[in-house]
């Protein structure tokens, strides 16, 4: 999980997000564990905000 909540925190601080964005990352940074469904849109909001996994 320690990996999961770096990759959000790296999301939140490159700049300006969708509301949509902000509120999946905080719902995403409250589970426990991801399920396939999260963790690829996870990898999407990365790549499509130019984040680096």
């Amino acid at each position: 999980m320690t990996e999961t909540l770096k990759r959000i925190r790296r999301l939140r601080e490159s700049g300006l997000l969708s509301r949509c964005v902000y509120t999946i990352l905080e719902s995403i940074g409250r589970q426990t564990y991801l399920d396939d469904f999260e963790a690829e849109l996870l990898t999407f909001m990365e790549q499509r905000y130019g984040i680096e996994n």
